[in-house]
């Protein structure tokens, strides 16, 4: 699920270290649930971009308002100190937002760019913090925000191995776990996910994974408020013996209300992009 928007957005996906494969009777069964982690000396460099490219806005009359356009990146590498200790550096994140309404795009940009960012792990919960100097608060929250999509990610994932084929459902809390505090949820959100194959994919044996999440959800401001419908499907390639997601495509239908003081609005339209992760010598 994605991370920003909730797994739109390309927040770290930090799982956790347990196991490869386990065989129970003659049916081969994978475990999936693991922090990841690289080999000392090597870096993952990780590279994410998400648009809407075909959004529309619409009026409380259904009157076409003209396009909507959304653009969510971000680059960065990481590298395992130990098995319970990364560290993460931000080279570009952003999201930006334009429509016929407003041409001049609105670029919200990731204050942790271009900051090293350490993370412990604590039991299965990963901290994270500046590696020098005090956070601001926006850096703070958005520091939390990469802890709560790691929690989110990590329990996304069953405890018990999964065989080939199997679908697993995703407790409506776990999906929440992810979710800013000021989000309030309209619907229990939903999500399955089922192991599609075990493949050679980039030189590494990983489980191809299909993700499909449901939320419907509010924002609250000063004057009015966001509703967010979010239709999520990703395909994922994911190591069995490190965790890490090298591969992931995704596909967000998404409904967002906006009603203010000033009027209503809608807009709709599919986020679509992916992501990879590659293994680099440090240098």
């Amino acid at each position: 699920m994605s991370l920003s928007f909730p797994k739109l957005a390309f927040t770290l996906s930090l799982t956790c270290l347990l196991g490869t494969a386990a065989l129970q009777g003659e049916e081969e069964r994978y475990l999936l649930r693991g922090h990841p982690t690289a080999e000392p000396g090597v870096l993952v460099k990780y590279e994410g971009v998400s648009k809407m490219r075909d959004g529309k806005v619409y009026s409380d009359t259904g009157e076409d308002l003209g396009f909507a356009y959304m653009s969510n990146i971000l680059n960065l590498q990481w590298e395992s100190i130990s098995p319970t200790k990364v560290r993460i550096l931000l080279s570009k994140g952003f999201l930006s937002l334009s429509s016929q309404l407003q041409p001049e795009p609105i670029v919200v940009e990731n204050t942790l760019v271009d900051h090293v960012v350490e993370g412990n792990l604590v039991g299965d919960l990963w901290k994270f913090t500046l590696a020098e100097g005090e956070p601001t608060e926006e850096q703070r929250d958005r520091l939390l925000d990469i802890e709560r999509a790691a929690y989110s990610d990590f329990l996304m994932y069953p405890t018990k191995p999964m065989a080939i084929g199997e679908t697993y459902e995703i407790p409506a809390d776990v999906i929440s776990i992810g979710l800013e505090p000021e989000a309030v949820l309209l619907d229990e959100p939903t999500g399955t996910l089922t192991l599609v194959d075990v493949v050679d994919y980039e030189g590494h044996r990983c489980a191809k994974i299909q993700l499909d999440t449901t939320l419907h959800m509010q924002y609250l401001d000063e004057g009015g408020s966001r509703i967010f419908k979010i239709k999520d499907s990703t395909l994922i390639y994911r190591t069995l013996d490190t965790f890490i997601e090298l591969y992931e495509e995704e596909s967000s239908e998404m409904e967002i209300r906006f009603q203010y003081d000033w009027g209503f609005i809608r807009q709709v339209g599919t986020m679509k992009g992916d992501s990879t992760s590659v293994f680099i010598e440090a240098a």
